[in-house]
């Protein structure tokens, strides 16, 4: 390891938490179709987003376009956060939907309240292969809540990550009292 290397390895604080990550399902399509109506849609979600993070101990620790980041100090915390937004956005009429992945790793605080690492990586990349308004949580997350009987955790198998070596064990989380139609869910 380089002196630089070491440097920002011994200033930087690693610990573990539980991050949420979402975004905007056809923000793209819609972005080119409508750009200020996509950029109102995207503004309209974050604040619900950030309202639900809060309310459930956590924080908004990145937003890029779309795409919103937020950790926990728990993975019940964290998924509790996401199921409620998850059921706001299901709410909303003429919405696109949003995708949400959830992990528990380590990660590295950065002075300027990001954190980056690992963990962030495999929650982001758990997103983006999570079905529209569908919440895919990795194996860690699931090992916390195994002994939630409010969820509903479907095996998806050993996922092939965008840049991550290790297929990565995730579940389809669903609660078990969404007040919604079972054909609704995961749409």
């Amino acid at each position: 390891m380089s002196t630089s290397q070491e440097n920002i390895a011994e200033s930087q604080k690693r610990r573990l938490t539980t991050i949420v990550a979402s975004d905007v399902c056809g923000y793209s399509s819609l972005s080119e179709k409508d750009e200020l109506s996509a950029i109102r849609v995207s503004d309209k979600i974050y604040s619900i987003f950030d309202k639900i993070i809060s309310a459930h101990d956590g924080r908004v620790f990145k937003r890029i376009a779309d795409g919103f980041l937020a950790e926990f100090p728990s993975a019940h915390q964290g998924m509790q956060a996401a199921l409620e937004f998850q059921t706001a956005i299901l709410k909303l009429s003429n919405s696109p939907g949003v995708r949400i992945g959830i992990h528990v790793g380590d990660v590295i605080d950065r002075a300027d309240g990001d954190i980056l690492g690992h963990g962030v990586n495999i929650a982001v990349r758990s997103q983006e292969q999570a079905r529209e308004n569908g919440i895919l949580a990795s194996l860690h997350v699931v090992n916390l809540l195994a002994q939630d009987k409010a969820l509903i955790k479907t095996r998806r198998g050993n996922l092939s990550l965008k840049n991550i070596n290790e297929p990565i064990v995730a579940f389809d989380i669903e609660a078990t009292d969404i007040d919604r139609p079972a054909n609704d869910r995961n749409k």
